[in-house]
């Protein structure tokens, strides 16, 4: 069965026991199409955890459960890497993120970050880190 979940285009499917729903996302650079696929035993559940999935994805949280605050860092650090900046500011920022950023908060997933953690952290770091070089930090 097709569906609409959002602006997406959906597939839902009878699969073992229960259900799987795949969220057609386009294609990648290489020409292979890009799917997000959920499981549920229900329809029901099945629409809720695709419903979040676009959520995720409108917000510009990644799809994955595990997308954690250190990939994040590290896929800003390679998009950075791609622009025209001069290797010593990446460098500064692979530097930061690396001591100051990933030790704290890296494990943390991107769906549960919240302003709380991140301002204990912020707190943390200000004694050691001059404003300049905090807003730095704050910002990857």
């Amino acid at each position: 069965m097709r569906v609409w979940v959002g602006e997406y285009r959906a597939s839902i499917y009878r699969e073992g026991e229960g259900w799987t729903g795949a969220i057609s996302l386009g294609r990648r650079p290489d020409g292979r199409r890009c799917r997000l696929k959920r499981k549920a035993p229900t329809q029901r559940l099945l629409m809720r955890k695709l419903v979040q999935a676009v959520d995720d994805l409108e917000r510009g949280v990644r799809a994955e459960r595990n997308y954690s605050v250190e990939r994040a860092a590290e896929d800003l650090l390679t998009v950075l890497a791609g622009k025209e900046l001069a290797e010593t500011t990446v460098q500064t920022y692979r530097t930061l993120v690396d001591r100051h950023l990933i030790p704290q908060l890296g494990q943390v997933p991107v769906r549960t970050l919240s302003a709380d953690p991140v301002e204990t952290w912020l707190l943390d770091r200000a004694h050691d880190l001059t404003t300049s070089t905090l807003r730095i930090v704050h910002g990857c």
